[in-house]
């Protein structure tokens, strides 16, 4: 009887199974009585509270606990590395090990916590209302990985909705590793050094202090008359040096001075030299004379010396050779000819014409000396001239901007070119041309009637749109007074705004480089030893490569121009690459809402099992052990395959309640 099974250790609330009575009135009595005292077993006392309820879960706050501080120091992590150098980072680890590090921990952590929480939800489950067996097999795959909490969903669907989220929480924790991979990356980044600055080396000036000596006698008038003439200081060796460099292909190259090996600049200009070639091949016109002379006993041969020009007034002049046999030879095979003034130009200081002009080179390739076209060489009508090209030099701007240096590699070549205009000898009536009005003295010397004279040429130029306009001095019959007049406003243009100037004796050098370099030809016979600077101009005229060569040589002469003493070095900013730690935030969403909602789990959890005093038992395979099947014949639990056993446990329905014994069980559901 109740007051009979009451046990002393256990309290009031503690019965024993009571003896079964032989009448019935006893019998509902006291069965209702044990269902009391074994629900009493299943739920928890009353008085316990929902701290001491929590000792029950301490592992598994324990495991979310660890998974927020490992999540957390991944925040910890990101916000101290991000947008900082690599190099920076000092420890055997980089940071994106360490976060994969912390990123297995929080989830691992979290997924044990996930698979108790689905555990101890099925008890729930079971407790509620009557199910099938095979559900608890379901739930415990489910507690165990992403296939069973695939499979809970699929076939528990919504009727167990927390554990539901618990199978979501795992399927969606597959994604956090590689979430938090993209996290972080290695990015490059370029930024500007404010400290250090690179240089690149312009020019306005071309000026190596080249004078001209003038010495003579002083007239009563005051001028004087020239008796010798001669210039002062070395050629430009360096300018020298980079036509032949153009000429080889090995362009002379101005330092840069960039210690990070990537600089920009703003949009620069400097003075420079341009170049452009023209066919003129239909162009040539070609003037002979003819001579007769015995040759080889009784056969005579004619003669002929031919001037070919081309359309601006260069000359080349070739030898043929026809005999009175019918068949003529000539052993030209190619010949260049530079021209460094205009011819129909009379004035005195023609060296420099208006639009810049430093030379003209003509090169022609003749036709060979063997088969049909030697017969056509001595008529009258016939041009012996394969090709003829008018290549141009002249005085530019040249304009410079950008990266001009990239990942340590130059790129200085110009960006854009202008055409100059030099100021005029003409202007105002022949002034300039009349008086040396850009001449800048630099030293003189009167000693009686005597006088000399030393003096730099300064020629000066414009871009079209920014010549000055100065007005013109008024005529006086005066020429001292002219003289003066005319050094006052050519230093006004001199010293103009936007003004380029360049020294008349320097210009002179250039030109007879040119023409020292350029000027001649080769024949058919090659000679061991034969001039490789014309073998290179040939070779380039014959492979179609003449204009290209060209323009190495005006980009060569244009470097070194930038690199003379009057070259301005203009500073430029300096970029320096490094490795930064760059951090994308979106990335880290999912893992934080994984484990904030695997903390709201376990809380509910927690809860439910408080609510109704559940007695906690979680993912324990023990409970199933000692809390068995009850109400099933023998015979429907004699299964030994295992497919015998899921098929019946897919009919078999129970429910978690107090069994015949007293006992909890998974009671069968008639």
């Amino acid at each position: 009887m109740p007051g009979d099974n009451q046990s002393q250790g256990d309290g009031p609330d503690q019965q024993l199974l009571p003896a079964r009575p032989s009448s019935q009135q006893n019998q509902i009595s006291e069965a209702s009585s044990l269902e009391k005292d074994v629900r009493r077993k299943w739920h928890a006392p009353r008085s316990q509270t929902l701290q001491s309820s929590m000792r029950l879960w301490w592992f598994e706050v324990l495991g979310i606990t660890t998974s927020v501080a490992a999540l957390l120091a991944i925040f910890g992590i990101l916000f101290a590395c991000n947008d900082k150098p690599l190099s920076d980072w000092n420890a055997a680890l980089r940071p994106n090990t360490i976060v994969a590090v912390l990123s297995t921990v929080s989830k691992s952590a979290m997924l044990m916590v996930v698979g108790q929480c689905i555990g101890q939800l099925k008890w729930v489950y079971f407790e509620q209302r009557p199910h099938r067996l095979r559900d608890i097999e379901i739930f415990d795959d489910a507690s165990r990985g992403p296939l069973g909490s695939t499979m809970l969903l699929v076939h528990i669907n919504w009727t167990a909705l927390l554990a539901s989220g618990g199978a979501i929480l795992t399927l969606l924790s597959l994604a956090m590793e590689p979430f938090v991979q993209q996290v972080m990356s290695y990015d490059t980044v370029t930024f500007n050094d404010t400290s250090v600055k690179g240089s690149f080396s312009t020019a306005r000036v071309y000026d190596t202090g080249l004078s001209a000596t003038t010495g003579g006698r002083v007239l009563p008038n005051g001028a004087m008359t020239s008796a010798i003439s001669r210039r002062d200081g070395a050629p430009d060796l360096v300018v020298a040096g980079a036509i032949y460099k153009g000429i080889f292909g090995n362009m002379y190259k101005a330092p840069i001075d960039c210690l990070s090996g990537n600089c920009t600049w703003t949009p620069l200009e400097s003075l420079g030299v341009c170049s452009s070639c023209v066919d003129v091949t239909s162009m040539v016109k070609k003037n002979c004379t003819y001579e007769w002379r015995d040759w080889i006993d009784t056969l005579r041969v004619k003669n002929r010396t031919c001037l070919t020009r081309s359309p601006r007034g260069n000359a080349i002049e070739t030898v043929e050779t026809c005999p009175d046999a019918g068949w003529s030879a000539t052993t030209a095979r190619w010949n260049t000819s530079v021209m460094t003034h205009d011819p129909n130009i009379s004035h005195r200081q023609s060296v420099l014409s208006k639009d810049g002009t430093i030379a003209i080179v003509a090169t022609a390739l003749f036709r060979g000396s063997n088969g049909t076209e030697q017969k056509k060489i001595c008529q009258p009508a016939e041009i012996h001239v394969k090709e003829m090209l008018e290549c141009t030099l002249k005085w530019c701007v040249k304009t410079y901007g950008g990266p001009l240096i990239q990942n340590g590699m130059v790129n200085d070549l110009p960006s854009g070119s202008e055409p100059l205009d030099f100021v005029e000898l003409e202007t105002c009536d022949g002034l300039f041309d009349r008086n040396d009005g850009f001449q800048m003295t630099t030293w003189n010397l009167t000693k009686g009637e005597d006088k000399i004279v030393e003096s730099r040429d300064l020629r000066p130029a414009f871009r079209q749109h920014e010549i000055p306009q100065y007005a013109c001095p008024k005529t006086d019959l005066n020429a001292m007074q002219e003289d003066e007049q005319a050094r006052e406003l050519g230093a006004m243009f001199q010293q103009g705004p936007n003004a380029f100037l360049v020294n008349a004796v320097n210009n002179q050098d250039i030109q007879d480089a040119l023409k020292f370099m350029f000027q001649g030809g080769l024949d058919y016979h090659f000679k061991v030893g034969e001039d490789t600077l014309k073998l290179a101009l040939r070779e380039a005229h014959e492979t179609g490569k003449c204009a290209e060569l060209m323009e190495r040589v005006a980009e060569s002469m244009t470097s070194s121009i930038r690199h003379t003493p009057n070259g301005t070095l203009q500073e430029g900013t300096m970029q320096w690459t490094e490795i930064r730690i760059v951090v994308h935030w979106p990335w880290m969403v999912l893992p934080c809402a994984v484990v904030l909602f695997s903390t709201a789990l376990l809380s509910i959890s927690i809860v439910v099992s408080y609510e109704k005093q559940r007695t906690v038992w979680k993912s324990s395979l023990l409970a199933s052990l000692f809390h068995g099947l009850q109400g099933w014949r023998d015979d429907e639990l004699d299964a030994l395959k295992l497919e015998d056993m899921e098929r019946r446990a897919k009919e078999m329905r129970a429910s978690l309640k107090p069994g015949l014994d007293g006992s909890i069980k998974l009671v069968k559901h008639e």
